[in-house]
């Protein structure tokens, strides 16, 4: 299974993929960098908050970077016709299923790690590293949501991409707002609950996070059991499909 993995997860790393992948998260420490460099000197607790406040704000280009990124982590094998040759090799569904859906997480996160890298580096230029680095408690948690339920979706729906897109974008942002259900079950605030325990999140954070409320241990549980529930659906789905 380490090796489907490897491959699944190489297929992710490349290309003009990565690339405008990688530019999104980017777009957060340098939205970052931006607003502390037009705006008065400022440093220390001051520098920390206005970094935060970037993170939150810049959030949908996080989410949707992960989503770019994971959601044809299968689906593209089978366009690709490539996923009959996986079927040949002696791999119970179940293992097809559990390295898709670490492929997708672990594509993931090296985005997330490359967001905290940049805003850490950003950072350093003003006397706040630890919000970067902090901030990992942020980003980790979303690649662990974006990555496990992109990778379900993107190999079920016809237009998968676009359908985690229109999470991204109405349901998180828009109707996230707006309805508490929708809130609820939206994994960047979900992650930012995460962050806020560890971290003071500025008043912008704690707003947005609405209606959920600072906690590593249910924020984690959440995202933990809905990477599980989705790697078990996505076994069932190719259990009942013919892969060839």
């Amino acid at each position: 299974m380490a090796t489907l993995i490897a491959h699944l997860l190489r297929a992710r790393l490349r290309g003009w993929r990565l690339v405008g992948a990688t530019a999104l998260v980017l777009f957060q420490p340098v939205v970052a960098m931006l607003g502390i460099v037009t705006g008065p000197s400022i440093s220390g607790d001051l520098a920390a908050q206005r970094l935060m406040e970037a993170m939150v704000g810049t959030g949908v280009f996080l989410g949707t970077a992960m989503v770019v990124m994971s959601a044809s982590t299968l689906r593209d094998e089978r366009d690709d016709h490539t996923i009959g040759y996986l079927a040949l090799t002696p791999l119970p569904r179940w293992q097809l299923a559990v390295a898709t859906e670490v492929a997708a997480v672990l594509a993931c996160s090296v985005l997330a790690v490359v967001s905290s890298l940049g805003v850490t580096i950003v950072g350093l230029a003003v006397g706040a590293p630890e919000v970067g680095l902090g901030s990992l408690a942020y980003t980790i948690p979303a690649a662990i949501g974006y990555g496990s339920v992109s990778a379900l979706v993107g190999y079920l729906a016809p237009r998968g991409l676009l359908t985690m897109l229109f999470y991204v974008f109405v349901w998180e942002g828009l109707a996230g707002t707006l309805v508490p259900l929708a809130g609820n079950t939206s994994i960047q605030r979900i992650s930012l609950s995460v962050w806020a325990s560890v971290a003071d999140l500025p008043q912008l954070g704690m707003e947005f996070m609405a209606p959920i409320v600072a906690g590593a241990g249910g924020g984690m549980a959440k995202l933990l059991i809905t990477a599980a529930v989705a790697t078990v659906i996505l076994w069932q789905v190719l259990l009942r499909r013919d892969l060839a």
